[in-house]
C-alpha cells in the first residue's frame, strides 16, 4: 500500500480525494486476494516472469 501511495503522490496528477478513493479500492482488492478465493495470484512486477507464471499455471490445468 505504501508503494502505491508513493507512486500516486509522486505523479502529482491526482487530487487528494482521488488518491484516497484509489487507496481504499486497493485495500478492498487486497483483502479479497487474501480471502483464499483465488487459485493463483500473479504479481505483475516483472512482465516476463508474470507471463511465464501465467503460462505455466494455465497449461497445468489443461
Amino acid at each position: 500500500m505504501r508503494a502505491l501511495e508513493a507512486r500516486l503522490r509522486g505523479r502529482g496528477t491526482e487530487k487528494e480525494e482521488d488518491i484516497q478513493k484509489r487507496l481504499a479500492r486497493a485495500k478492498v482488492e487486497l483483502e479479497f486476494a487474501d480471502s483464499q478465493t483465488n487459485d493463483k495470484i500473479i504479481v505483475n512486477d516483472n512482465v516476463e516472469t508474470a507471463y511465464w507464471e501465467l503460462d505455466e499455471f494455465v497449461f497445468e490445468l489443461a
